[in-house]
């Protein structure tokens, strides 16, 4: 991850220590760290940050042409696989917010993955 570290001349930048910015944005979340702690001041810093690897594993998905054709080869072979399933951040090449993916991944166990390993009680 890249941080831009921003002050500002107000006692708070943000409504909330935490915003994030799935999709829409060059950077992915803006951390206003003061209200994580509690402290007073007139100015405020925040971070934002941007997804960036220098030469390894993404934190984010980062789309781009070359990296939309490379997810349809992966979906592709995705495709064939009949007890692999794909969710959240890098499974589906989308940022999330985190309560989103676990909403994903609780919605694909309920429908794909609980009736096939459900207890079978006898009397």
């Amino acid at each position: 991850l890249k941080f831009e570290f921003l002050v500002h001349n107000v006692e708070y930048f943000q409504d909330t220590p935490v915003v994030n910015y799935p999709n829409d944005h060059d950077y992915t979340r803006i951390v206003e760290y003061k209200q994580l702690y509690q402290q007073k001041h007139t100015k405020t810093v925040v971070s934002r940050e941007y997804p960036c690897w220098n030469d390894k594993e993404p934190y984010y998905p980062v789309p781009s042409p070359e990296n939309q054709l490379l997810l349809l080869k992966y979906q592709e072979a995705a495709s064939k696989l009949k007890t692999v399933y794909f969710c959240g951040r890098l499974g589906t090449y989308r940022y999330y917010n985190m309560d989103q993916c676990i909403a994903q991944a609780l919605h694909l166990f309920e429908t794909k993955i609980s009736n096939k390993h459900r207890a079978v009680t006898v009397d």
